[in-house]
């Protein structure tokens, strides 16, 4: 069972697991660090204006606090997210409000995904963002899993 822990000042928030960020938001949930601003500068690219996000697709291994996903959704994306642990995938919905604007999230194995999904489904991007605390799982990051 994970340690699960939020936290909160005035003008950010973040998600911990077992010591490890998972994410860390301003009071809107934007994304706040390098990394994730850089996912999210990416995503805001396939968002054309003329199709504000509609039509594009989005597979995420690993959802942690959820702040991805739910930029995405925000502009407009479809989504599936992939959350392996039940107390994580709780404390995003409590204090990140991920998921309140609809992704449909499994909370299973990142690692088992291929059952949950069919072969015909096509994604505009895929993000895999997997650890266990602040590790990499072994096979996950391998050319045999993509």
């Amino acid at each position: 069972m994970s340690k699960v822990e939020f936290k909160q000042n005035d003008t950010e928030k973040a998600l911990f697991v077992n010591g490890a960020c998972q994410g860390v938001s301003d009071r809107f949930n934007r994304p706040l660090s390098p990394y994730m601003g850089f996912i999210a500068d990416h995503l805001k690219g396939l968002a054309k204006p003329e199709t504000e996000g509609l039509g594009i697709s989005c597979l995420f291994l690993g959802g942690g606090a959820m702040i991805l996903p739910t930029f995405a959704r925000g502009l407009g994306m479809s989504l599936i997210v992939f959350e392996n642990d039940p107390d994580v995938y709780e404390a995003a919905k409590e204090h990140f409000q991920g998921l309140s604007i609809g992704p449909v999230v499994y909370a299973v194995d990142a690692r088992s995904f291929n059952g949950y999904l069919s072969a015909q489904l096509k994604y505009d991007f895929i993000l895999i963002d997997v650890y266990e605390g602040a590790i990499r799982p072994t096979g996950i990051y391998e050319a045999e899993f993509v």
